[in-house]
């Protein structure tokens, strides 16, 4: 009987929540224009791509201020974040594109996993994981399409009618774009695991080992990331070489149930020369965009710039975001502990040659406890 009161319980909450939801989805993504007018500001006639740039700014700001510091904070979060786009999508919040939001999302994740810690990039993999999910299920028939997303303002092809009549995207169509999603995302991942950054590679394949349900999905691809893990497999560095061992023997594993392109693509026809799949493709034997960066990458000195040129970016975003938090009551601080061996500089000598510096580091380093106190006071 008390489990059920608090079943009863938790289902009223839960309705309340959705119902409270659902009152205040009308205001999270505002048309700026209209809220200018009904202010009573002067505005200009819109331009049809003044309103489309709005929506899509819209989005950047939705995944940089809500869904990215969030979705790598904890393996629940991760979840909670790829859920809450889910309803946001399901009911018909007005303003938010679907398209828009998965294209923004997937378009280049290897940014957001070179910025990442260790656990942060298991989070990011938790999140992408979900994400990548609800792509396939919408994916997997025209009637689940029809049911869960044609009848949604997520799928319109236009932001300037939000009505319920607006055109939407065709079943074909999302087929088409979900392919190419998923050969960016490939893309993304073996620019990752070419990189030269030792912790860029080992969150690419923390990532690759937690969507692995539905990434790569399609043989083709898997044959990519297949020959590249391999060659990781031979790394010197021993964590990296586990790493890549433990993500391939989970690639043979999973092998069997992988897609040809056409039934991944539901028969919908693709352009078998040319476009995304050649993209990917280009990008798995090395010949993708951006050769001068990655040489640039290759230089101790330019690698070294990056470090400090990161550790200075989290330095003034602490800085600039502490003013508008102060407003809400939230104090907003960065410390530095200086010098300390957290055992990083491991991947900088041989291995070999690592336990020799342990007196010199002892001397000139702080432990990590050490760190830990000037941080907190």
């Amino acid at each position: 009987e008390k489990l059920k009161a608090e079943l009863a319980a938790q289902q009223e909450r839960h309705r309340a929540v959705m119902a409270s939801l659902k009152a205040s989805s009308d205001g999270w993504f505002v048309d700026r224009a209209a809220a200018d007018t009904a202010d009573g500001q002067a505005k200009q006639a819109d331009k049809p791509s003044d309103k489309a740039n709005r929506v899509a700014e819209g989005m950047n700001h939705f995944l940089q201020f809500c869904i990215f510091p969030r979705c790598v904070f904890s393996p629940a979060d991760a979840v909670f974040c790829a859920k809450f786009v889910h309803h946001t999508h399901a009911q018909g919040t007005p303003f938010f594109s679907t398209l828009q939001y998965y294209d923004k999302l997937l378009r280049d994740i290897s940014v957001h996993i070179f910025a990442c810690t260790e656990r942060q990039a298991q989070n990011l993999g938790r999140f992408l994981n979900e994400s990548l999910k609800l792509l396939i299920h919408w994916k997997s028939g025209e009637e689940v399409y029809r049911n869960e997303c044609a009848k949604l303002p997520g799928f319109s092809t236009s932001f300037i009618n939000q009505q319920a009549n607006a055109k939407k995207a065709s079943y074909e169509d999302f087929v088409k774009v979900v392919f190419k999603w998923y050969c960016k995302v490939l893309k993304a991942l073996m620019a990752c695991l070419d990189s030269k950054e030792y912790m860029e590679v080992r969150n690419a394949l923390h990532v690759l080992t937690r969507i692995i349900e539905v990434f790569p999905g399609m043989r083709k691809l898997c044959e990519h990331l297949e020959r590249k893990v391999d060659v990781l497999r031979s790394e010197e560095r021993k964590d990296l070489q586990i790493q890549a061992s433990q993500y391939y023997s989970m690639l043979q594993k999973a092998k069997p149930k992988l897609l040809t392109q056409d039934q991944f693509c539901c028969g919908v026809p693709m352009k078998s020369d040319g476009g995304a799949a050649e993209s990917a493709a280009a990008a798995a034997d090395g010949k993708k965009e951006g050769a001068p960066a990655a040489a640039a990458a290759a230089d101790p000195a330019a690698r070294k710039s990056s470090y400090a040129d990161s550790k200075r970016a989290l330095m003034l975003w602490v800085a600039l975001r502490a003013g508008p938090l102060s407003e809400r009551g939230t104090r907003l601080a960065a410390t530095t502990p200086g010098m300390v061996d957290t055992q990083l500089g491991r991947h900088s000598v041989r291995p070999q040659l690592w336990p020799l510096t342990k007196p010199l580091r002892w001397l000139l380093l702080r432990s990590p406890a050490e760190g830990a106190v000037a941080a907190c006071a």
